[in-house]
């Protein structure tokens, strides 16, 4: 379309039922170029509320001044408007966040889409759940959803009031997943690990246990975390899991000599040294005489028996430069009792 002039008013396009009656146009277009040049121009016909039979009509209105000038047109083209087609590549991606899963649906829009609609349901439910309208970039995320396996589907709303065809994704499993950490102590009695038994965490989550000897007389020997000492724990007595994603177990093991045992106050004065040590170890007490001393490992076996202390004796020597680096447990007994002290091999 061309106008002849600036001063050419405006050119409407509508639609009417009888040529011959003016009053019956309704106008659905106006066009007003800023030159005159030759431009492409498009009409929507839509719907107007009638009933009865349509003309495509064309009409000039002047300018306020009743100063008119020619429209020209060329190629004219009337034609059915496009389907709203049906979006394709709809695809989701589960993104884990603590402590639940998030879904992202995309997807790629037709030709002539102005916004989409996005519904979902459990698989077995009857009826979708309507989101809100999605309009810009067609993507969505849906977050907070119940464990379960859901349907996702989109449906484009193009122009003229036109809508698509659904197109549904494959069956995808969103919500929370659940993982278990298995706590357990070694000996029954030596000492306690908090939270205990089977402790049920979300996906992402985190956890920390407190491990606790049942006396001054025990100690914690290993702290085993999925198999695996942590030395950490050991010195602190706490362990944390972070972001657990898969079952996890924590295994607390302490002194085996303290069980049942309790120092008076005059077990407390023995003292043992150089601790840690790389093997010699003196074995002292002020009040006390040293019947016998062994030498258990972190699980209470019996690793080095000195029997041939002189009775009675304040003052023992222990060398266990030929066992292995780690933590033992020196079990001492005297004429007043059995005391067990921890020491560290370099």
């Amino acid at each position: 379309m061309r106008k002849d002039a600036v001063a050419a008013g405006t050119f409407q396009v509508g639609v009417m039922t009888d040529p011959a009656d003016m009053t019956t146009f309704i106008p659905v277009e106006t066009f007003n170029p800023a030159t005159s040049t030759w431009v492409d121009c498009n009409v929507w016909l839509n719907a107007t509320g009638l009933s009865d039979k349509h003309y495509v009509a064309f009409k000039q209105v002047a300018t306020g001044n009743g100063t008119t000038a020619l429209y020209w047109m060329d190629d004219l083209v009337i034609s059915l408007p496009p389907t709203c087609e049906r979006v394709t590549n709809l695809r989701t991606t589960i993104t884990t966040t603590p402590p639940c899963r998030t879904v992202t649906v995309t997807w790629t829009p037709g030709s002539d889409d102005i916004s989409w609609k996005v519904e979902f349901k459990e698989i077995n439910a009857t009826t979708f759940t309507e989101r809100n309208l999605v309009t810009g970039q067609p993507t969505d995320l849906i977050s907070g959803l119940p464990s379960g396996t859901y349907l996702i589907r989109v449906r484009a709303n193009c122009r003229l009031g036109m809508t698509s065809d659904w197109d549904t994704t494959q069956a995808v499993i969103v919500g929370c997943e659940q993982y278990t950490i298995t706590t357990s102590v070694y000996p029954t009695g030596a000492g306690t690990i908090s939270p205990s038994g089977n402790i049920i965490v979300p996906e992402g989550g985190d956890q920390t246990f407190t491990i606790t000897p049942t006396s001054n007389l025990c100690s914690i020997a290993q702290v085993l975390v999925n198999g695996n000492n942590n030395i950490t724990a050991v010195e602190t007595g706490t362990y944390t899991f972070t972001d657990v994603r898969q079952n996890q177990t924590i295994h607390a093991i302490f002194t085996d000599g303290c069980v049942g045992i309790e120092e008076n106050e005059l077990l407390q004065d023995i003292k043992i040294f150089p601790n840690p040590t790389t093997g010699k170890l003196q074995v002292t007490s002020d009040k006390l005489q040293v019947k016998n001393v062994e030498v258990l490992d972190v699980l209470g076996r019996i690793e080095n028996h000195l029997s041939s202390v002189t009775r009675y004796s304040s003052f023992v020597t222990l060398d266990i430069s030929h066992l292995p680096s780690g933590i033992y447990f020196i079990r001492i007994e005297t004429n007043e009792g059995t005391a067990v002290r921890k020491v560290i091999k370099n």
